[in-house]
């Protein structure tokens, strides 16, 4: 499997980006529920919408 690197989407909120990177952090099945994390830091009221397309994926 190749690795590409690439920035998140420029649209904040609940996007295909959004679904991809919570699938691939509930497949992983931390117990520290890194999902949730990711969860809670995309749909918050404080985030920066602006700088989403910040986050590398």
């Amino acid at each position: 499997m190749s690795i590409k690197f690439r920035n998140y989407t420029k649209q904040a909120g609940i996007t295909e980006d959004y679904h991809r990177v919570r699938f691939f952090l509930v497949g992983l099945g931390y117990s520290e529920f890194t999902y949730a994390r990711w969860d809670w830091m995309a749909t918050h009221g404080y985030l920066d919408k602006p700088s989403v397309d910040k986050i590398g994926i």
